[in-house]
């Protein structure tokens, strides 16, 4: 996935003490960057599927996202934009081999010590 590939950016709506995120869709990532100096952005947080908003470690910190029954929050003070991404189709449906190969990925590869 190129993250230069984006379909749309969103403005973040600023409540009493944090930003408001919008709810991923189904087939599409979606990204939360803060603005830093010099317009750098770096990425904070993610949505994908319709699933809530994961905080994402940058630099050795995790952004404060709070989600309730209906929507996501920043709480974190700072600057930030919402990017829109739509996921690759060869992505959506992997194959049963592309789905074993994912878990030897993700999987630990030392054995289990008690």
């Amino acid at each position: 996935i190129s993250l230069d590939n984006f379909t749309s950016t969103y403005s973040l709506i600023f409540t009493a003490s944090s930003f408001l995120l919008p709810p991923s869709t189904s087939n599409k990532l979606f990204v939360a960057e803060s603005i830093g100096v010099n317009s750098t952005t770096k990425i904070i947080a993610r949505s994908y599927n319709g699933f809530p908003w994961e905080a994402l470690q940058t630099d050795g910190k995790l952004a404060d996202i709070r989600c309730n029954q209906t929507n996501c929050s920043i709480f974190t003070s700072g600057s930030y934009r919402v990017r829109e991404l739509s996921v690759p189709l060869r992505l959506l449906n992997p194959t049963t081999q592309e789905l074993a190969a994912r878990l030897l990925l993700q999987a630990p590869y030392s054995a289990l010590i008690l």
